[in-house]
């Protein structure tokens, strides 16, 4: 099962849907019907803090149960998680596993635990978010991220991956509600993995090293379920570095067939 169901991508910690914007239009073109949703309180969300009391993990597990049931009408989904976007992706499917058909899991994070500057004071937290916004971070963390930084790091690519910071306002709130929050914490949970699930793993990934993480993920998920691919000549990114071998290998994981070259 897999091919008729609708593909959910889900960005990393403090990213934007623009993240995928390689990968969703090489999905359609093959006939997928594919969506990139922000997670709350992150992307281009609304951050109004009258409105949403939660930016921690339960509030963005409801964010995800509220667009499966509102937009697709409880059709059961794919999960595509990148990063963190991984995390978000195995917590909602443990929560809601009637939502979630496969899942599709890119670098993911799943053993490192926490939220950054949780249960700091305020000023700390202040200083830590100011830092995460500023630019220098922002491009640091993108030169990281490539196993070509000369080719894909580029400050376009920042600019991009900075703009949800920027606008709708209330970023800063939500960020320290996330780290107040404690972050995910699914180390020992990832045993209890019920679906399918296919990772996708960047060979030069200088931020979470797949020799530490990716066989144990499957060991953990279970070699009955859990298939590993590493993706060659790429970081931490394979949706936006190798694109097309991405989308390739998880239409051919869902029953989907790739017909588009774009």
């Amino acid at each position: 099962g897999g091919g008729g169901n609708p593909i959910v991508c889900l960005h990393g910690f403090d990213s934007s849907c623009l993240e995928f914007r390689r990968l969703l239009p090489r999905l359609e073109a093959a006939g997928a019907e594919a969506y990139a949703l922000d997670v709350l309180g992150w992307g281009f969300t609304q951050r109004d803090e009258g409105l949403i009391k939660d930016f921690g993990v339960e509030g963005k597990r409801d964010h995800l149960k509220a667009f499966l049931e509102q937009v697709l009408g409880g059709r059961k989904a794919v999960l595509v998680g990148a990063s963190l976007g991984g995390c978000v992706a195995i917590d909602f499917a443990l929560a809601y596993p009637d939502l979630v058909e496969k899942l599709v899991l890119l670098d993911p994070q799943g053993y490192v635990e926490g939220a950054p500057m949780g249960g700091q004071p305020k000023f700390l937290q202040d200083v830590g978010i100011a830092v995460l916004k500023s630019k220098p971070l922002r491009m640091f963390a993108n030169k990281i991220a490539y196993a070509e930084p000369e080719t894909f790091g580029t400050e376009d690519a920042m600019r991009i991956g900075r703009l949800h910071c920027l606008s709708p306002p209330g970023w800063e709130e939500a960020m320290r509600g996330y780290m107040d929050g404690g972050g995910y914490k699914l180390a020992e949970s990832i045993v209890r993995v019920p679906q399918s699930t296919l990772i996708l793993w960047g060979q030069q990934d200088k931020i979470l090293d797949p020799k530490l993480y990716a066989e144990r993920f499957v060991a953990d998920i279970g070699t009955d379920k859990a298939r590993l691919q590493m993706v060659e000549n790429c970081g931490h990114v394979p949706h936006l570095e190798q694109p097309q071998k991405t989308a390739e290998a998880i239409l051919e994981y869902i029953g989907a067939k790739s017909e588009s070259r774009v």
